[in-house]
């Protein structure tokens, strides 16, 4: 008898699941609050959706039983400054207990804020930061949540690894990525994130390299500049020569289109940061970010300045 082989699950753009997030993603969990019931221990039951809080309106009002009123805001795009607003002017507004915030991913700042809050609030509201991914699992997609931030106590303990390389060695952690990849990048900054610029020199197109606060790093050409039909072209063109690109880097990336609304593209490559014990384990992490960098730098300079040629940008 033949053994059936099953790969590994992979990671895929969000919006392959749910293409907007009024419309697909919000309703999805009004549907499936059990889904966080059992990850943070809740029991929620849906009060209304999009309910009005003055002007302005909350994506799911819920009643957290025992406990008493809860908002959820949810997006399909990186946390911003406009959803944590929102977050807590819809929290303030219905006296909620509980507040809870869903993103594909986390700015470092933001996730700080979330820690500061619960750190000074003394339990009401407890403030929920929870990563959405979605995975393609033999042919099928589905969705995965994680807490990254929260009450004392309640973050999964997964993402510690992370926190300890970080907050223990982020500086020399940097450094080393830094003289590793060779071209110096253009800005570190605060929220761990190093940017490097492309052969085509367009400010509003650069190589970022991320080691997330959680549990996952990223590297990624993130395409950025304030024209989205330009950034889209640019995206469009480079997909067309996806399964070469893919074959070049040797891994699969997450090419992510611009959400409705939304101005950038990013084509991406994630990978979880594996238990850290040792300094050793830290410069295996940063080896293998260095490698999936350059790679992804190789394929793809040498074919963006004809990308943005074609687009007139330059």
């Amino acid at each position: 008898m033949t053994e059936q082989r099953h790969e590994a699950p992979e990671q895929v753009d969000v919006h392959s699941l749910w293409a907007t997030e009024a419309r697909d993603f919000t309703p999805w969990l009004a549907e499936n609050l059990g889904v966080l019931n059992d990850l943070l221990g809740l029991k929620l039951c849906l009060l209304k959706r999009e309910a009005a809080v003055g002007p302005f309106v909350v994506d799911l009002a819920v009643i957290a039983d025992g406990v008493g009123p809860a908002v959820i805001e949810n997006q399909l795009t990186e946390s911003d400054h406009t959803h944590l607003g929102q977050l807590l002017t819809y929290a303030g507004g219905f006296r909620a207990k509980v507040a809870i915030w869903i993103a594909p991913s986390f700015r470092t700042e933001h996730l700080n804020a979330v820690d500061w809050i619960n750190a000074h609030s003394d339990g009401e509201p407890a403030v929920y930061a929870l990563r959405v991914k979605v995975l393609r699992d033999q042919g099928e997609l589905r969705p995965e949540f994680t807490v990254l931030a929260g009450p004392d106590g309640v973050a999964d303990g997964e993402i510690e690894p992370g926190e300890w390389a970080m907050n223990r060695l982020e500086l020399g952690f940097h450094q080393d990525l830094i003289d590793r990849c060779v071209t110096a990048p253009v800005h570190p900054n605060a929220s761990h994130l190093l940017y490097f610029e492309t052969a085509a020199k367009d400010p509003g197109i650069g190589y970022n390299v991320r080691l997330w606060r959680s549990d996952q790093t990223s590297v990624h050409l993130w395409i950025g500049s304030s024209d989205r039909e330009f950034n889209l072209a640019i995206f469009q063109s480079l997909r067309r020569d996806q399964a070469a690109i893919n074959a070049e880097v040797g891994y699969e990336l997450s090419w992510e289109e611009n959400p409705p609304g939304g101005t950038s593209c990013a084509i991406r490559s994630y990978a979880d940061v594996p238990p850290i014990d040792s300094p050793e384990d830290i410069d295996d992490l940063r080896r293998g970010m260095v490698d999936r960098f350059l790679a992804l730098r190789e394929a793809l300079d040498k074919r963006l300045p004809a990308a943005i040629a074609a687009t007139g940008g330059v």
